[in-house]
């Protein structure tokens, strides 16, 4: 076999890693997966995106009037639940799962590898025998 066809089915085989790779982070002009909780009957929110990260908070002027320490708690309970809602929503309706993506690629390179293998052996008999 062709080494220069071998080295053109690895670099498309590592090309095709990236792309999966990158598959599995949030696709460009999207917005994040977010999700929202709430505490204290509604007047604290708290929107979480992927990542786990705080987007926003906001309180209703009426929670205010709960004082530091219990207005702390409840933003606490509502980013909580945010945080909670967000890693029970489903996964984004991507082109699969990225895992079995990648571990196609993972058998398509051990394939390619073996023919890579096969064909230097066979040049280093060639070698051998002159």
């Amino acid at each position: 076999m062709d080494a220069n066809l071998e080295a053109q089915g690895f670099d498309n085989l590592v090309g095709a890693a990236l792309r999966a790779l990158k598959s599995t982070a949030e696709p460009e002009g999207e917005a994040p997966a977010r999700a929202e909780g709430t505490a204290d009957d509604g007047r604290v929110r708290a929107t979480v995106v992927a990542g786990g990260r705080l987007a926003a908070v906001r309180i209703d002027p009426r929670a205010m009037k709960l004082g530091s320490e219990t207005l702390g708690e409840q933003i606490v309970i509502a980013v909580n639940a945010a945080l909670d809602e967000l890693r029970a929503a489903p996964a984004s309706s991507g082109e699969g799962d990225p895992a079995a993506h990648l571990r196609r690629i993972q058998d398509e390179a051990v394939l390619r590898l073996d023919v890579f293998t096969k064909a230097v052996e066979d040049a280093l008999a060639r070698v051998e025998a002159r």
